[in-house]
């Protein structure tokens, strides 16, 4: 006898009830830095919290064999992880920092011909195998009869790049890629797996060449290879509490591609599994209405204190404002396992603003970014600080800097590419600011009350004395005075002697802030170089 549609609903319910209580049973909860919550699931690394600090984690990364020892010591002590790297290369990163997370990379729903790591060592793929099962893919069907054309002509394929959807209902095939997934991972001594074009609304751009796929029928029509009047939406939700489950079980983290939350009429639950990644993260050439949508999908994930790995793309080596933009929208929403990521041409890339401090966060979004909105800015404001966001779609903003403590505007330099020697070109620098401030769309302005860094590297001093020596930013005396005490420090660097290179960048900044040198520092360069002094002498001093 044919189900009702009630029937229908109430038995999916009751079937992904049950794997929810599985998923919790075997201890998927909320993860506490060193620590899990649940004893029964065990992970060898856990993800380090960021409520109160910008972390990284990686897209891929060269293999060892292309990397320097200098970038290779800056890999494992910048970022939390990566994807895509083989055994090699994940060991000599762990030789360096043991809790470096790696994860195995997988599509979640499709099949294609592509490579991938198939044993921790070599890229293959198992196409050839998973072939000869016609019931495992998805295929057309009459809509009238309901009838299916299940032959490979048939198969439901991604218009751009031939990837094949696949039945994630079989039970065989899901036996198959569960088995699958922890074998590799093993293998490859991974974490996690990032299953990659995971998320509903991303069918209605992949297979914009079948009529049945077409609008919200990606997530609410229904195809008789799933089950009985049973949607795409649906069983994926299953799928993905299941999959989550058994990954849980075997020790590893279930981390989806969930796309970036902008498509309204797709409601699937995304925090079924531990967490995910949001690639092209916020919406940055999309409207105002997307962006909001988009925010608010973040907070759902990220107010149950599931893993968030935020990715976003450059369109230059520069890319000043779209920089702090990012940044900034990280910033309004990072929460305790929140990851931030951006690159142009090359992931071999990283950012000194990821490393600003603006210590914790005294407010919070909570389950909607409307909260953080004040006269058609979003601002969260921080113990040292304020992330202010204009998004897109909206007019200019006239931001009153408040008169409660001195700020600076935060400004970036450079770029973020590693260079061979472990360093890079970027720095920040810190501009005094007041009064009334015009904050454009698509712009984040980020303020400081102290600025302070978490971080020291004698090359950002370097770079940014440079910058303001060159642009008449630092004239006479004072600039060759500058030149010669980070000389005099340098050297006593290489000779070993740190708490002497300490001393000579204390006295950098006396000599910036002494007020007969007025009129021949500006007020960036001055607040920029003392701050740079200032972290080298604190962490030469600690040594």
């Amino acid at each position: 006898m044919k189900r009702t549609s009630l029937g229908r609903t109430v038995s999916y319910l009751l079937v992904l009830t049950m794997i929810f209580g599985l998923v919790m049973a075997q201890g998927v909860a909320t993860y506490a830095e060193g620590d899990m919550v649940e004893d029964e699931v065990s992970f060898a690394r856990t993800f380090p919290e960021t409520t109160n600090i910008t972390r990284v984690f990686a897209d891929q990364l060269p293999t060892v064999n292309y990397l320097t020892p200098e970038q290779l010591e800056f890999i494992a002590t910048r970022f939390v992880g990566a994807q895509k790297l083989t055994l090699p290369t994940t060991l000599a990163i762990r030789e360096i920092n043991p809790n470096f997370l790696m994860l195995h990379y997988h599509l979640a729903v499709w099949q294609s011909a592509v490579p991938y790591i198939i044993d921790g060592i070599n890229w293959g793929n198992d196409y050839d195998e998973v072939t000869k099962h016609e019931d495992w893919f998805m295929h057309r069907f009459n809509p009238e009869t309901g009838e299916v054309y299940k032959n490979e002509e048939n198969r439901v394929y991604a218009f751009d790049d031939h990837k094949y959807l696949m039945n994630i209902m079989n039970e065989e095939y899901y036996q198959y890629l569960k088995d699958k997934l922890i074998r590799q991972s093993r293998a490859g001594e991974y974490d996690g797996v990032f299953l990659d074009s995971y998320h509903t609304a991303v069918l209605n751009w992949y297979l914009q060449n079948y009529p049945e796929y077409a609008g919200t029928s990606a997530a609410f029509g229904t195809y008789p290879e799933l089950g009985e009047n049973m949607s795409w939406k649906e069983a994926s939700e299953i799928f993905m509490a299941r999959l989550t489950r058994d990954l849980n079980e075997a020790g590893l983290y279930s981390l989806p591609n969930l796309g970036n939350f902008n498509t309204g009429w797709d409601d699937t639950d995304y925090t079924i599994s531990n967490g995910g990644m949001t690639e092209s993260a916020f919406s940055y050439g999309n409207s105002f209405y997307d962006w909001q949508l988009g925010m608010n999908g973040h907070l759902k994930v990220i107010n149950k204190d599931k893993i968030n790995m935020c990715q976003e793309y450059l369109s230059d080596p520069w890319s000043y404002e779209r920089r702090l933009y990012y940044l900034g929208n990280y910033l309004l929403l990072r929460g305790k396992y929140t990851y931030l990521y951006y690159f142009y041409d090359t992931t071999m890339s990283y950012y000194p603003e990821y490393e600003l401090d603006l210590g914790a966060p005294l407010v919070s979004a909570g389950d909607n970014i409307d909260n953080l909105a004040s006269n058609g800015l979003y601002i969260r404001d921080f113990e040292k600080g304020k992330a202010i966001v204009c998004p897109p779609g909206v007019n200019p903003v006239q931001y009153q800097v408040p008169d409660d403590a001195e700020y600076m505007k935060v400004s970036v330099r450079g770029t973020g590419e590693i260079a061979q020697d472990g360093t890079i070109s970027g720095w920040i620098e810190f501009v005094p600011v007041s009064g009334s401030v015009t904050v454009n769309p698509r712009t984040s302005l980020i303020l400081v009350k102290d600025p302070s860094i978490n971080w020291a590297c004698a090359p950002q001093f370097a770079a940014a004395f440079d910058f303001f020596k060159s642009n008449g930013m630092l004239q006479g005396e004072i600039s060759n005075l500058i030149e010669n005490l980070f000389r005099q420090a340098q050297h006593h660097l290489n000779k070993g002697s740190v708490q002497q290179a300490a001393k000579f960048m204390e006295k950098i900044a006396r000599h910036l802030n002494n007020p007969e040198v007025e009129g021949y520092v500006a007020d960036n360069a001055k607040y920029t170089l003392t701050a740079y002094a200032d972290a080298l002498a604190r962490t030469w001093e600690a040594k």
